[in-house]
């Protein structure tokens, strides 16, 4: 993470000496050259990163970005949000598909647990989900219903009906403060706060915590690219959080 005048910095205890290539994460940014860094034992060591404007807009934005970017009411966009249990909008919003290709995906999708990712397809027993129970007439009447609403949905954000969005793709402000990409961390003892830089694409839903190492590590699970991160402290304590809002 860079702070307000674009400077940034990795923890001293965790880089071996070596030469490092560097990435970044600047939504609408890219690196303009290849750039890398040569780390030596005892030294600190600095590089200037170059950036320029993306050429791919899309392929960076989170998921809450593509429902803000989304045209339509609030109800419609609340129906996509199961989409994003299993996989990236993206592949959503990069599809051909018209309304009705659409509906034999909705239908099929339905029969997946939340916990499927692209990698690893799990369908439900018995083609429900879980604590459902057998439909009445007039429930399946209306998931047939709101099947269709959803297709018909996701036509007008997809790429089905040219090679170009029809909206604006939207960004969130670049976070800072306590909006930043990380958590922190209370340590009772000390009174201070550990800071964690969070990796982008994490969905959050499982968190395991490693107290046996100092400062404490987190283990995140990472739904989409089904993997398990590990997220460790930078190396200095954050201040204090005022208790001021």
């Amino acid at each position: 993470m860079t702070d307000a005048q674009g400077r940034y910095r990795f923890p001293r205890t965790r880089l071996e000496p070596g030469q490092y290539a560097l990435r970044i994460r600047a939504t609408g940014y890219d690196l303009a050259r290849p750039t890398s860094a040569v780390v030596t034992a005892g030294q600190s060591a600095s590089a200037d990163l170059a950036l320029e404007k993306t050429a791919d807009l899309a392929a960076q934005l989170t998921n809450a970005e593509w429902i803000m970017s989304f045209p339509g009411t609030d109800q419609q966009k609340l129906t996509v949000h199961g989409c994003a249990h299993c996989h990236t909008l993206e592949r959503v919003v990069r599809s051909r598909y018209d309304a009705e290709k659409w509906l034999a995906v909705v239908q099929r999708m339905s029969q997946y647990t939340t916990q499927s990712f692209p990698l690893k397809i799990q369908k439900q027993f018995g083609g429900q989900r879980q604590g459902m129970g057998p439909q009445t007439a007039e429930g399946q009447a209306q998931s047939t219903a709101n099947r269709r609403r959803l297709a018909d949905y996701l036509a007008t954000v997809n790429l089905s009906s040219g090679p170009k969005w029809s909206y604006e793709l939207k960004t969130f402000p670049r976070p800072k403060g306590e909006f930043a990409d990380s958590t922190l961390r209370l340590d009772t003892k000390t009174g201070e706060f550990i800071e964690y830089p969070m990796p982008r694409f994490t969905d959050g839903r499982r968190t395991w915590v490693d107290d046996r190492t100092t400062p404490v590590a987190f283990w995140v699970g990472a739904n989409h690219s089904a993997s398990v991160v590990k997220v460790e402290a930078l190396d200095t304590p954050a201040s204090p959080v005022s208790d001021s809002r």
